[in-house]
């Protein structure tokens, strides 16, 4: 019930865009439960555990080209009725995506502690960290083309924020 949204208008496309709202906040959500899990297993010395659950994170990130690419089916002047009536809600304000982002610093952290060699384990955050990146990125251009450059719902900036924000990384100390 956490992933569901309640329609504001009576039509389909709202329906379609409300079903791929769910879609990324689950895969947002396996995102972070596989970080987390990942440093649990740092935790215990098992890198090969924490690496094949990043490898598993990056799998579901990369699956939502797919979803963007359904997006991109809308018609511009559907969306534009569709957010007028989000009351300034916005991706922004996903728990889960924050949680994505709170977790891996703390992934990194326990990484570090554990004096386990990061070597190891830095290309499956790297792999993650790229694949989130492209996301953001398809994100951005999703906007550019639906939207263009008018002020974004959450009070952000637009797409000139959601182009900022595509530029963060989630493990910026793998340089």
């Amino acid at each position: 019930m956490e992933l569901t949204l309640t329609p504001t208008t009576r039509s389909h496309d709202e329906q379609m865009f409300i079903r791929l709202i769910q879609i990324f906040e689950a895969v947002f959500a396996a995102v972070a439960r596989a970080v987390a899990a990942a440093t649990e297993a740092v935790g215990t010395g098992r890198i090969d555990l924490a690496q094949k659950l990043l490898d598993e994170a990056t799998r579901h990130v990369t699956g939502t080209s797919g979803v963007f690419r359904v997006l991109t089916t809308m018609p511009k002047d559907a969306f534009a009725v569709i957010r007028a009536n989000t009351d300034g809600r916005s991706a922004v304000q996903s728990r889960t995506y924050r949680a994505v982002e709170r977790s891996c610093p703390t992934l990194h952290l326990a990484l570090v502690r554990s004096g386990l060699p990061e070597a190891e384990l830095a290309p499956a955050m790297a792999e993650l960290d790229a694949a989130w990146g492209a996301m953001k990125r398809t994100h951005w251009g999703i906007t550019m083309k639906v939207i263009g450059t008018v002020r974004g719902t959450g009070g952000t900036d637009g797409a000139s924020y959601l182009r900022e924000a595509a530029e963060v990384r989630l493990f910026p100390v793998l340089g």
